[in-house]
Order: C-alpha cells, then structure tokens, then sequence
C-alpha cells in the first residue's frame, strides 16, 4: 500500500488472521487515508545474506540482496486441509491485488 512510515497498537499478541488475505488491513489503509510526508524516507539496503530460523517454530527468514525488489513467500501448516502456499510480488504497487 506504500505506506512505509505508521504506528500500529495491538491489543493482543498477534494480529488477527481474519480471512488469511490482507483485505481488511488494505481496507482500513485506504478509509483512513495516506498522508505524504515531507521527511526523507530511511531505506535498509541488504548488502550480504542474512537469515534467521527459529528453532521453536521452524519459522526461517531470508533476505538477499537483489537490484530489484521481490518477496517471495511460502507457507506450510503441515495440513493435508492448507497444503503448502506460495506467493510472489514483484512490484510494491501489485500488493493490494
């Protein structure tokens, strides 16, 4: 949704799953508004390999540097009902669809 510079208060310990898409978070961005700042945008730029994997959950980051920006995901509850899920963007502005 572009919006790079915001507070979010959770009053739980996770936010919640709802429908398992982002909807409900891209529709509460888009009723309350984007504002433009005029501060500079801080950026975090990889420049090696870094990865992380918890132990206790078997959840694993990584993040390598690219010219371009991606994200690809994949998700695995170890269900026969969810199976394995993958999705990819390419461009920050395809994220609402």
């Amino acid at each position: 949704m572009g919006v790079d510079n915001c507070f979010i208060e959770l009053d739980e310990s996770e936010s919640p799953i709802m429908d398992g898409s982002s909807k409900f978070f891209v529709e509460a961005i888009e009723s309350a508004g984007v504002v433009e700042q005029n501060e500079r945008r801080c950026e975090y730029v990889v420049t090696e390999i870094i990865s992380y994997r918890d132990e206790e959950s078997g959840s694993e980051i990584t993040l390598i540097p690219s010219d371009t920006f991606q994200v690809t995901t994949m998700v695995d509850f170890q269900t026969k009902v969810l199976g394995t899920q993958n999705a990819s963007l390419e461009n920050i502005t395809e994220f609402k669809e």
